[in-house]
């Protein structure tokens, strides 16, 4: 039963009556119900209308017959101005048929005058009925704004959306998910979802899946595109289930794309950081990274080519095609000046040519390889060393849009990665030949007796070598068997009567003793080359003879060598830390190991070397006046060789302690962390360790290599 709080506070009742009587029994009735009501009466149609606009009721009542207005006619005009106001005939004029057509018209009830008893329970039930229409409008509102809001959310929504059907097929997709893969709606929609993944197999088995009323969250897929590409993309999947029933199945897909190639692109850098730290050649690190590029990215030709700013030429050190189905390295050429597109690449960063662009444009390319089969897409880009430029690295494709301008980025940052490890083996390169020299310069008294006996020794062999190749020269030179052309044009051209040619001509009948002369002068002369020959071939042993046992003396990098510490150490200064008084740094020696010992030199200067560099960059990047760089060594009682590089300068920070010595691992803004890295290899190669004390930054550090001592030979004896 409705409550009387349900009653509008006060009821705001329009009365149409021209009766005053029948008006203030009306208003009488309803006041006794304890409705507290405001009402206001018209009694002709000019009043009802200018009312009616003029505020809003919360009911309607009126007479069926008015002098100048008719009920029904204000009916018309409730319904057409406030359709929603209830509208109650309160009449005395009223038959069955009137009052069944006035609920037809769309009054919400009638009330005779002679039972105004039943007045007070159609208003309330006018008013329930007006509330429960309103809310059901209402309702209807939402629900249709619900429905356009979710249609509007499929069809915007910022990640794709579809629905597929228990077939698989593709019942519905918004924008998003179409404008993911390029596709438009009737080139997607009412398509097999197998038809655009890479893997068919997945989508049958998810499909079987969410039937049984799993769900499938953030699965990882690839996706065709329609330009040909794949996309990898994240679905989340849950079917729509009605009554046990299998609707369709709801899809929500992301582009990881992006993400699944940075994941790679960081994966390969990281690769290609862990093998080209131990790589020893510009040619070995070439391999590596064409190895990584193509696992990366995937491509049918590679050329990667080293830059000579002194000599302004490219010299490639590695070209890979496909040739007739396999990728082969290709014959180096010589260097070169570099192509338009080279210089291009060199000078306004990495370049990606494809093969729409203009024909002339693929025309100046690095050319290399199978050049009959031009590439289709093409990706370069410079390979730099703080800021200059050191080699070009070119990845080709024969696929047409094999690459896109993310795949450039990423070849961007990997010849970037590159550019740090081809530096240091030039650098290794540089400091391996530098060594040399300082042992040659070491040993240069020792070796010079060595030498002159070496080279008159192979002097001597080499006179016995030239008499042996000019003796062949002249037998060669004088050979009997220069006639046999002549025999042989002969029988050609007799060749059609051969027999009667040697049996009757004149010179037929020489032929057969001219050939056993000739055959007993090819014996001979064969005899007498095959003994130059060995003759020669035994001189040659002679003198590799004499090369080897010069090298077992002089000894050979990667051995280890008797040395004084103290004189290794001067030569790595000497080598590794030039014009360091220049820069205002003051070296301190503190030698306390005197006794000669065993040590692999080349291994030991690349460690030392790198500290030395370390510290005085260290150096000239702080700010301390007085800087200093002391080397301190000594032998430990435990037989172990202490060696100390301390620096007064910028220290290191105490959280990077334990990452310094990481693979490309560096504070420096130009660095590449390489350094110290393969020093701390290099001196675990030698059996000793190389560690770093520092008390924090701006306080310096103190870099300490330690090694056990190898027994010295016995005197006498043959290292």
């Amino acid at each position: 039963m409705q409550t009387a709080e349900s009653i509008p506070s006060p009821l705001r009742i329009l009365h149409l009556e021209d009766d005053e009587h029948d008006a203030e029994i009306i208003a009488h009735r309803l006041t006794q119900e304890e409705f507290e009501v405001q009402i206001v009466r018209v009694q002709s149609k000019s009043e009802f209308l200018r009312v009616l606009k003029e505020q809003p009721f919360d009911l309607i009542l009126a007479d069926r017959a008015l002098r100048s207005f008719d009920g029904f006619h204000a009916l018309e005009i409730v319904l057409k101005e406030t359709p929603d106001t209830p509208f109650l005939f309160v009449t005395g004029t009223l038959g069955e048929d009137q009052a069944v057509e006035s609920v037809k018209c769309g009054a919400t009830d009638y009330v005779l005058k002679n039972q105004l008893l039943r007045l007070n329970f159609s208003v309330r039930r006018a008013l329930r009925e007006t509330r429960e229409r309103q809310a059901r409008k209402l309702a209807d509102a939402r629900l249709r704004q619900s429905q356009q809001e979710l249609a509007d959310f499929f069809e915007h929504a910022p990640v794709g959306l579809h629905w597929a059907g228990p077939d698989g097929r593709i019942l519905k997709a918004n924008q998003a998910e179409l404008a993911m893969f390029g596709y438009s709606y009737p080139e997607y929609v009412g398509h097999q979802v197998e038809e655009f993944h890479e893997n068919p197999l997945i989508i049958r088995s998810i499909l079987a899946r969410l039937a049984a009323g799993e769900t499938d969250q953030n699965f990882e897929a690839r996706i065709r595109c329609k330009d040909g590409s794949i996309k990898d993309v994240l679905i989340a999947s849950n079917a729509l289930m009605e009554d046990g029933r299998f609707v369709h199945t709801r899809n929500f897909t992301r582009d990881i794309t992006a993400r699944k190639r940075a994941e790679s692109g960081i994966a390969a850098v990281s690769k290609l950081g862990r093998l080209l730290s131990s790589a020893s050649s510009p040619g070995e690190a070439a391999q590596i990274i064409a190895e990584v590029a193509d696992e990366l990215f995937g491509w049918d030709a590679f050329m990667l080519d080293l830059f000579s700013a002194e000599q302004d030429t490219l010299q490639t050190i590695l070209g890979m095609d496909i040739l007739n189905g396999r990728k082969c390295r290709l014959p180096a050429g010589a260097p070169q000046k570099p192509p338009p597109i080279a210089r291009r690449v060199m000078a306004k960063g990495a370049e990606l040519v494809l093969k729409q662009q203009p024909a002339a444009h693929l025309s100046d390319a690095l050319p290399f390889g199978d050049t009959s089969r031009p590439s289709a897409s093409i990706m370069l880009a410079a390979i730099q060393y703080r800021g200059h430029v050191v080699g070009i690295i070119s990845i080709h494709s024969y696929t047409v849009r094999a690459y896109d301008r993310e795949d450039l980025g990423t070849l961007r940052t990997f010849a970037d990665y590159c550019g740090g490890a081809l530096e240091r083996m030039r650098a290794e390169e540089k400091v391996a030949v530098l060594n040399t020299q300082l042992l040659n310069a070491a040993r240069r008294a020792g070796m010079e007796e060595v030498a002159s006996s070496v080279l008159h020794n192979v002097g001597n062999v080499l006179n016995s070598v030239n008499v042996s190749a000019a003796l062949i020269t002249e037998s060669l030179s004088n050979s009997q068997l220069t006639g046999f052309k002549r025999i042989v044009e002969l029988v050609q051209a007799n060749a059609g009567q051969l027999g009667r040619f040697l049996a009757e001509d004149p010179q037929g009948r020489q032929v057969p003793e001219y050939l056993r002369a000739l055959a007993r002068y090819w014996e001979e002369e064969q005899t007498a080359s095959l003994k130059e020959l060995e003759r020669l071939n035994k001189n040659i042993q002679h003198i590799k003879d004499i090369i080897g046992r010069q090298q077992s003396l002089t000894g050979m990098s990667g051995f280890a060598e008797q040395v004084y510490i103290s004189e290794l150490v001067e030569d790595a200064l000497t080598l590794g830390a030039a014009n360091l008084e220049r820069s205002g740094i003051t070296v301190i020696r503190e030698f306390h190991m005197h006794e000669p010992m065993l040590i692999d030199r080349m291994k030991f200067m690349l460690v030392f070397v790198n500290l030395i560099n370390n510290a005085r960059d260290s150096l000239l990047e702080s700010t301390v006046k007085d800087k200093q760089l002391k080397v301190r060594t000594e032998l430990r009682p435990d037989r172990y060789l202490r060696v100390e590089v301390i620096d007064n300068g910028s220290g290191i920070a105490p959280g990077n302690m334990t990452r310094i010595f990481s693979h490309g691992f560096t504070t420096k803004k130009t660095g590449h962390g390489f350094g110290l890295h393969s020093s701390a290899l290099a001196a675990k190669e030698m059996g000793g360790t190389l560690n770093v004390q520092s008390d924090g930054p701006g306080k310096g550090a103190c870099f300490i290599i330690e090694m056990p001592l190898q027994p010295l030979p016995a005197k006498g004896s043959v290292s």
